[in-house]
């Protein structure tokens, strides 16, 4: 599963589109959809690492460490897919569900995931 990012706050909380995006994250990773979660974001905006945010918020939603991967790198949506992609490949992950947000699903498409 792939959560794509959305900048945070600047007191390094979670915004509300994020929030709505890692709730859906742990529905589906307790419901056993996903094994694995890719938080996927860099710092946009301020400096806090949406990776690192979206990551600290699942683990408070009771997913192990273990069971997530950031990455650190994206500014964009695009940048999110691509660097995604990569991770997937070295994984060996074949398949991905992609948690984000109405406004984001053309891009995702164009995106190749």
């Amino acid at each position: 599963m792939i959560v794509l990012g959305y900048h945070a706050k600047k007191n390094g909380t979670v915004s509300l589109i994020l929030r709505e995006r890692i709730n859906k994250a742990s529905r589906l990773y307790h419901d056993g959809i996903a094994k694995t979660i890719i938080c996927s974001g860099a710092a946009v905006g301020n400096d806090n690492i949406e990776a690192d945010v979206m990551a600290k918020a699942l683990i408070e939603l009771g997913i192990p460490d273990y069971s997530i991967i950031r990455e650190k790198l994206s500014k964009n949506t695009y940048g999110n897919l691509i660097n995604s992609r990569e991770i997937m490949q070295i994984s060996e992950f074949n398949t991905a569900i992609i948690v984000s947000s109405p406004c984001h699903l053309r891009k995702e498409y164009r995106g190749g995931i």
